[in-house]
């Protein structure tokens, strides 16, 4: 953690606030046992959404009366309900808590064909955002649930998709106060995207065998005719493809803005992106690969200093075998199916005992940290204790779930977490994490429709100990 933007906190008020981070960890710690709150909703026959940001649940439930309830929880508060005045279609998009932003997105047909209504809500109140200059944004999009959002501070970005699949999709960043374009930039058809940070957005496109990373400070023609180019494209193993920065498919799991008023905030140079793709290789058709910020800096600051503002390509072997770390998604251990998100250094796993085919499944989290604090923080505590008291993953167990292969092998510390036990008939199909800890979100019987139940855990850090990788 570093600290937050510059805000109202005193330097006082921040260290009383970090020994008290520290010392509710150190307890936690030494505590076996795993606070839980969980919630089940039953099974509707009205149109039901979820949002994730955070640790915060969005239960959005259409009343059939040209509006939705919005049930709102969080761990250690009291649930609260907002009314949103939008026609059952409407497809709740994303949200920032940090910012009291919730984006919903809502087809309109005009004259000249129809249009996406992006909608600027209060999450307090259900009603245009105050400090939004206007209470929506008109997108050129004929489809809303396949246009998904994200929000990063003043900055949200989406696609524009129209009705023909093989046409090319124009990726916008708008600023959501002002509610100006910032950015555009036209695709093929298979895309996906991620901001790196304020200047820079991380890109999966063409043949989807590479990274890329563009610059959002380009206001010129260039921006706005899709002629910019990617300042750095990262390749990824050969035989790569369907590469796509790893958000769920629905875009329903969200991570709230590091803005002022924060004491702290994730390192971006520990923060990790996950990138996900396909590969022919019998033995990982599934990978999920997780770069640290430091890796994209550090070719950003490369190509700075031999190209200047000339894009830069990169070989796999170039950057990756000591830039990040690789994950086998198709180990018979690791859950399928499960949405996440990254905070910070961290991402969450969920591992079975056996076969989800069965009715009883053993499930448990695993969470992997590629901070090199955490890994030296670890290695100190079995020479202090001369031996390892943590709960750790068996041998047997980590060999199967191969964390690192090809050759991309940064160190990583990974920790066992609580079991899981969901209720009947359920399934995990999400897990989002926050600085205070995690929440597995399960759904009732896949396919996962859109009317049925929808139950959660939240569980408070720290776990338990930890092997080194």
């Amino acid at each position: 953690m570093v600290d937050g933007p510059p805000g109202e906190i005193a330097l006082g008020e921040r260290i009383e606030r970090l020994e008290a981070h520290r010392a509710r960890m150190t307890r936690l710690v030494r505590n076996t046992d795993f606070p839980c709150e969980e919630h089940v909703w039953s099974r509707s026959e009205q149109r039901v959404q979820v949002l994730v940001c955070d640790r915060t649940v969005f239960y959005a439930v259409a009343t059939g009366a040209g509006s939705y309830n919005v049930e709102i929880r969080s761990p250690g508060a009291a649930p609260r309900l907002v009314t949103v005045q939008l026609r059952e279609d409407a497809c709740f998009q994303a949200a920032d808590i940090s910012q009291d932003l919730l984006i919903v997105g809502e087809i309109d047909v005009m004259s000249d064909g129809p249009r996406l209504k992006m909608h600027l809500l209060s999450i307090k109140t259900g009603k245009p955002h105050p400090a939004a200059a206007a209470p929506w944004i008109d997108v050129e999009c004929e489809r809303a649930t396949e246009s998904p959002v994200q929000i990063f501070r003043e900055k949200v970005v989406w696609q524009r998709c129209q009705s023909d699949p093989q046409a090319e999709r124009d990726v916008e960043v708008w600023n959501w106060q002002t509610c100006e374009l910032v950015w555009r930039h036209a695709f093929r058809p298979q895309v996906s995207y991620l901001f790196f940070d304020d200047n820079h957005l991380i890109v999966t496109a063409y043949r989807q065998e590479a990274v890329m990373i563009y610059a959002l400070c380009e206001q010129g023609a260039a921006s706005a005719n899709g002629d910019a180019k990617p300042l750095l494209t990262l390749e990824l193993p050969l035989g790569a493809f369907r590469c796509a920065v790893h958000y769920d498919d629905r875009s329903r799991i969200h991570r709230s803005s590091a803005i002022g008023g924060l004491p702290f905030v994730p390192d971006p140079a520990l923060a990790v992106t996950a990138i996900r793709f396909s590969i022919y290789a019998p033995e990982l058709s599934m990978a999920l690969l997780l770069i640290p910020g430091a890796t994209f800096y550090e070719q950003l600051r490369i190509g700075r200093a031999e190209n200047g503002p000339q894009s830069r390509k990169v070989f796999w072997h170039e950057w990756a075998p000591k830039g990040a770390l690789l994950l086998n998604m198709s180990s018979p251990l690791l859950v399928g199916r499960i949405s996440f998100n990254t905070y910070g250094s961290r991402i969450a796993l969920i591992t079975q005992k056996t076969s989800l085919l069965y009715r009883k499944v053993s499930l448990e989290v695993v969470v992997l940290d590629l901070c090199s604090r955490a890994v030296q923080a670890v290695i100190n505590s079995r020479q202090l204790k001369g031996r390892n008291t943590h709960r750790t993953m068996s041998s047997d167990d980590a060999s199967l779930l191969q964390f690192s292969t090809l050759r991309a092998t940064t160190s990583h510390v990974f920790s066992v977490g609580p079991g899981l036990h969901c209720p009947d008939r359920h399934c995990p199909t999400m897990i989002s994490m926050d600085d205070d800890g995690f929440i597995v979100m399960n759904e009732w019987e896949p396919p996962y429709q859109q009317r049925s139940g929808f139950g959660y855990q939240a569980f408070t850090y720290k776990m338990r100990g930890g092997g080194i990788s």
